[in-house]
């Protein structure tokens, strides 16, 4: 299984499409994942989430979630840290290989959409610009300048890009994967090797509809009924190697390498009010991503260096994430003599984008331990430095209706350059006497941020004011214990964070997903946030694998970031700070084993995790032009409740769980100028897993995903604004290990 599904099992957090997950519910802007302690690029390029199906549970040694911040943790920490740690040295050598099989019921075996001739094993497929084709901005020649191209020039280059441009509808097969991982312990070095490859397909039809608020009274503009089918091939590298020098030092070099190819075919139809038309329109999309991960660090005991020794650990950590992605589009409209090809708009379009993103992420901590009598603790003094830069260039292309002349319509913020550096200093103290344990300190961190849009021809000179954050701040945290009893205790902090704009959101940069939908666009003005949190909890351990625990807490946030929905005859969003909000609310966890009741019980455990979240935006009325100033933060739940069942009987090798998850109602976006808010509706799910061990180092797994298959459905002023079904999966995987 993958560490998505191993935090299924881990109260005071929920994950979101098998993949994504959220800390006490607050939205992806607000949650971090952190790969042996370091910031990685996210394969979601317009997100800010790690999907965590990319790690498989068998390569990590722990999965950790940090719900309370403290000072050695990077100031974005939010509403919390989901912390992976991989493999080092394995207690013995072990070869594990599996392969899996899953089945659809929207997709496998059905004739779905795809991408013209599909991917191949690796994942490859699309239609890049052939090679010698112009870098260069493409113009028609002008007599006046005496630059550009001919008409026959622009066709013959247009005559280049000929290729697929419909998506094609075939059979789509059943997901299907495999995997191998290799550990052993040499001596004073630990290797960890793993391979892994899959090949999934997704269906969807969806209905959307776009309202106008005239007077308040809503009345249908647009609406579609669109046809997806996507297919998907991921291949991941892992390797790790630890090495003890002495019985005080350790070194570690880990690598990670990810590589995700889709191809996607699209249709849609309806109508178009722009147009005062039914359209029907062709999209064919092909996006190859990378990432790499390097990681060196290491961890040194000095024993003669204060009272009781010091600890030295640093890391370095180099990432690289890489994005290649080209899109075709044809739009048609109705007429009498039935649909022809619609010479203006995204008729006829063509976009390549390429994207690289590198983070380079580095830190020192010096420990040093101290006793006093009855009383112990430490002083921790560290630095870091997180440098984050991006790359990215865009084109768009146009073929002409009456030929194959081409057109070039790049606009001048399609290629942009973002930089980010952050420097911090951090001073922590951790001292424990009697029953009482107080940790404290304060984070000093500088960020220096700004993206710069240029005209693909000239880098050196910004198309728009460069957006730029010049920001330095303090984050205090401090937290107290006090131990009830040896399995009870009593927790309270407070602490300050802080949450940063991508570059995505600050870029001007602007696109449509969906001819006739809302175009994103970044918005150069935007501002960091500001967090102030405060939490109490009560904890019981009535045995090693059992929990009972209670936490209030509250949040007060500063210039919050949210995404907003303005409308027009284009209809767009973008990125806005409100003025403030709170989140004020209650957690209350437990995992219990039933054994403690009845022998027969034995084996049958439940977790429960329930949150409940009263949030309020606060906004000027003197200022915004917010269409709801009464509302919660966007992206932001009033309930969430997360049940695990399981039966793990031991002298039977079987684990049966049974997995339940609600989240309510969730702003999408806000709405501005009259327009409503967007809000996708609560929804339950429940999942079914069978593994079962088949002895001599054979393991099954049977799962079952979305059993309820609800209908995912958004409103806007109270009317359907996207509905589709994602449909029921079930799937087999099979294992070997052998030690």
């Amino acid at each position: 299984s993958s560490a998505a599904g191993a935090l299924e099992r881990v109260t005071g957090v929920s994950v979101q499409e098998g993949k994504f997950v959220f800390v006490r519910g607050l939205g992806e802007r607000y949650s971090n994942t952190q790969l042996n302690g370091s910031k990685m690029p996210s394969t979601e390029f317009e997100r800010k989430v790690v999907p965590l199906d990319l790690f498989s549970s068998g390569l990590l040694e722990k999965i950790t979630v940090s719900k309370s911040y403290t000072v050695d943790q990077p100031g974005d920490f939010a509403a919390g840290v989901v912390s992976l740690e991989t493999k080092q040295f394995p207690p013995q050598q072990r070869l594990s290989l599996g392969v899996s099989v899953s089945d659809n019921s929207v997709a496998s075996g059905e004739n779905i959409l795809g991408y013209p001739g599909g991917l191949d094993f690796s994942g490859d497929g699309g239609q890049n610009l052939p090679a010698g084709f112009p870098s260069q901005r493409i113009v028609r020649f002008s007599p006046f300048t005496g630059v550009g191209l001919t008409d026959a020039e622009l066709e013959t280059l247009g005559e280049q890009l000929v290729g697929a441009w419909t998506p094609t509808r075939g059979k789509a097969d059943q997901d299907t994967g495999f995997n191998i991982t290799y550990g052993n312990s040499f001596d004073r070095l630990g290797v960890v090797l793993s391979g892994s490859w899959s090949d999934s397909f997704d269906a969807r039809t969806e209905q959307r509809n776009y309202y106008t608020f005239s007077l308040g009274e809503p009345e249908v503009e647009s609406f579609y009924d669109i046809d997806y089918g996507t297919e998907t091939v991921r291949r991941s590298l892992m390797g790790n190697f630890a090495y003890r020098i002495g019985n005080n030092t350790q070194v570690r070099l880990r690598g990670l390498l990810t590589d995700t190819g889709e191809g996607e075919g699209r249709f849609q139809e309806g109508f178009f009010a722009n147009l005062g038309n039914d359209i029907e329109n062709f999209r064919i999309q092909y996006r190859s991503q990378a990432v790499d991960n390097y990681q060196l660090s290491g961890d040194h005991f000095l024993p003669e260096l204060g009272a009781g020794g010091s600890l030295i650990e640093w890391r370095a950590a180099l990432s690289e994430a890489e994005t290649h992605e080209d899109l075709r589009e044809a739009l048609y409209t109705e007429e009498p003599e039935g649909f022809t090809l619609e010479p203006i708009g995204q008729s006829g379009f063509l976009y390549y984008n390429d994207l690289v993103d590198e983070l380079d992420d580095y830190r020192l901590d010096w420990s040093t331990f101290l006793t006093r009598g009855e009383a112990f603790g430490s002083i921790k003094l560290g630095v870091a430095y997180t440098e984050n830069n991006r790359d990215f260039a865009g084109r768009r292309l146009f073929i002409g209706t009456g030929g194959w002349q081409l057109r070039e319509v790049t606009a001048p913020t399609d290629n942009y350059l973002g930089t980010q550096e952050i420097s911090a200093a951090y001073v922590q103290g951790d001292w424990s006497f009697g029953k009482w344990r107080l940790i404290g300190g304060a984070r000093f961190e500088e960020n220096d941020q700004s993206v710069v849009s240029f005209e693909q021809d000239d880098p050196t000179t910004p198309s728009v004011d460069p957006a730029t954050i010049d920001d330095s701040d303090v984050l205090p945290s401090f937290s107290i214990v006090y131990s009830l009893s040896d399995r009870m205790a009593l927790r309270g902090s407070a602490s300050r964070t802080v949450n940063r704009p991508e570059f995505r959101e600050i870029a001007a940069f602007s696109f449509s997903a969906l001819i006739g939908g809302f175009t994103v666009f970044g918005n150069p003005q935007l501002e960091q946030a500001t967090l102030d949190s405060f939490d109490v909890r009560w904890e019981w351990y009535p045995s090693a694998s059992e929990l009972f625990a209670v936490s209030v807490f509250y949040k007060d946030f500063t210039n919050p970031i949210e995404q907003v929905a303005i409308p027009g005859s284009i209809p767009s969003l973008t990125f806005a700070n409100a003025d403030g909000a709170e989140n004020r609310g209650f957690e209350l966890e437990m995992r219990r084993s039933f054994g403690s009741f009845s022998e027969a019980l034995s084996g049958w455990t439940a977790i429960v995790n329930y949150t409940f979240v009263d949030s309020e935006i606060n906004l000027n009325p003197d200022t915004t032009d917010a269409t709801n100033l009464d509302r919660a933060l966007v992206g932001q739940p009033d309930n969430i409740f997360n049940l695990v069942l399981e039966w793990a009987p031991t002298r039977w090798n079987t684990t049966v769980r049974a997995l339940y998850n609600f989240k309510d109602d969730t702003i999408l976006f806000s709405g501005r100028r009259g327009l409503q808010d967007v809000i996708e509706d609560g929804r339950s799910t429940v999942d079914l897993v069978w593994q079962q061990g088949l002895g001599r180092g054979f393991s099954a797994k049977l799962t079952a995903s979305n059993l309820t298959d609800s209908e995912r459905e958004w409103s806007q002023g109270g009317l359907p604004w996207r509905t589709y079904k994602e449909g029921r999966s079930l799937g087999l995987s099979l294992s070997y290990t052998f030690d």
